[in-house]
């Protein structure tokens, strides 16, 4: 660097600085540096000679070093600002659940709708349009809505602290006509015709959780159901003419391992042709 007539030569060096905190206290973190570069300028300026400290002295050298304290300052309060800009726009962290499980928050009422609707050729042209041997798509040469469904549930959920809930299912179309509201079995047809499940669950603190559920709620007997997205044979669902198609009453769930869940029922199950009163227990 250069120096006056008979001045020795000096050599500075300015250390990587790094600011971290708040915004407030990496404010603070460059004030406090750029007090510290104007007193070190001073002290330069007015060692060995007495010479005013003001930044307008007349001496280039001053002059340009006293420029130089003003660029690295500027310039390092543009990279704090920079950086504290980019943590402000960061997306902040996901946080815990409501009981610290860091989960994303899912509310405890679903809500779910089904849509199933056909057309049917029947190469035998029957001359009522009548499909033999079928429980739903019972009508050849026709378009149909099979069914319409909305589902609302709130199940329960132990570990979030909730052991109640309950599930509504409404049903509309051919098939709720075909299953649903029948006076062989229902005391009033129209009030129950649209409603296919309607229950309220509770889950006792015994063993693995005993579930019981009380109302109305789909037969668990057969391996067909009335929903035909869940239904494989559906469009050949015979055998679920014979069985109960839904059950009235009380059903306890007890999972005794893994793969084994206990159950009995005290119920009135409905069908097309009969209704009973059951008492059973299954694994």
């Amino acid at each position: 660097m250069a120096t006056s007539q008979g001045e020795a030569p000096h050599e500075y060096r300015l250390s990587e600085r790094r600011f971290s905190g708040s915004r407030e206290e990496v404010l603070q973190q460059l004030d406090e540096l750029i007090e510290a570069l104007m007193g070190f300028r001073q002290s330069l300026t007015t060692s060995n000679r007495g010479e005013a400290a003001w930044p307008g002295a007349s001496s280039p050298t001053r002059r340009a070093r006293h420029a130089a304290v003003l660029i690295v300052a500027f310039l390092l309060g543009v990279a704090a600002a920079t950086t504290l800009a980019q943590s402000a726009s960061a997306p902040p962290p996901a946080t815990a659940g409501a009981h610290g499980s860091g989960k994303e928050t899912v509310s405890p009422v679903q809500y779910g709708v089904t849509l199933e609707g056909y057309y049917q050729f029947n190469a035998n042209q029957p001359h009522d349009r009548v499909n033999d041997l079928r429980a739903y798509d019972t009508r050849a040469n026709v378009f149909s809505i099979q069914q319409a469904a909305v589902v609302i549930e709130g199940a329960p959920d132990v570990e979030a602290g909730r052991r109640f809930g309950a599930r509504l299912d409404l049903q509309f179309g051919q098939a709720t006509e075909t299953v649903q509201g029948s006076p062989a079995n229902e005391p009033r047809p129209d009030v129950y015709r649209h409603v296919w499940q309607a229950y309220g669950t509770y889950v006792f603190p015994l063993g693995r959780g005993l579930q019981a559920d009380f109302g109305k709620f789909a037969s668990d007997l057969g391996f067909e159901t009335n929903y035909a997205k869940d239904n494989p044979h559906f469009s050949r669902a015979y055998l679920f003419n014979f069985l109960p198609f839904c059950h009235s009453g009380l059903r306890l769930s007890l999972p005794i391992h893994e793969r084994a869940t206990a159950m009995y029922m005290l119920t009135t199950a409905s069908s097309r042709q009969r209704t009973s009163t059951t008492s059973r227990a299954t694994t």
